[in-house]
């Protein structure tokens, strides 16, 4: 079954705009929506409230995030397994460390200790991305854990925030296909 995802990541201006949404939604029916961190609560309930015929809400914190709880509707997917209709969908919060202090920073050793637990899964959402989607500016670093993990084929789907750049990259060959995708605060993915 194909589904809808629409994925939002870094809305740091706490908001979204009808004509935004529409021209990225552009009339399709959205069946889940992931939060790639950086989300404010409001942006998540204007979603629910935007998207109220979705029947998945899944989200991870950012480097930005508080420890609040995410509200009722929205699944915690930070080292936990979902199924969203067909999918498995696994998380991880955060981003690899650019400062001392702050919510949600890890090591790459932590990143790599954290995905040692996972199974396989269609989806990993995180919010910073694998080594090779990285920004070279002393704050957006990239996972060589998270690498690894999407080259080795422990996900077909390996989505991100953090950089605030969309990239698309495919990884693998025709039959064994797989994608690291990097998004600018809003984007619909056919899965």
């Amino acid at each position: 079954m194909i589904q809808n995802i629409l994925l939002v990541s870094d809305v740091h201006d706490n908001k979204l705009e009808e004509a935004e949404i529409n021209s990225v939604v552009k009339g399709s029916t959205v069946n889940a929506v992931l939060f790639l961190g950086d989300v404010q609560q409001s942006i998540m309930e204007f979603c629910k409230t935007r998207f109220y015929t979705a029947y998945f809400f899944g989200a991870v914190k950012g480097n930005h995030d508080d420890r609040v709880p995410f509200p009722p509707f929205v699944t915690p997917l930070n080292m936990a397994v979902e199924n969203c209709g067909t999918l498995k969908i696994a998380g991880i919060d955060g981003c690899l460390a650019y400062k001392d202090v702050g919510h949600f920073l890890l090591s790459d050793l932590q990143i790599f200790e954290m995905l040692q637990t996972l199974p396989d899964v269609d989806l990993l959402i995180t919010h910073g991305p694998p080594s090779f989607h990285a920004k070279d500016d002393g704050v957006h670093f990239g996972s060589e854990a998270l690498a690894k993990f999407i080259l080795d084929g422990h996900c077909r789907y390996l989505i991100h925030g953090h950089i605030h750049e969309e990239r698309i990259t495919p990884i693998g060959n025709f039959e064994d296909q797989r994608y690291a995708i990097s998004v600018r605060k809003l984007k619909m993915i056919r899965v």
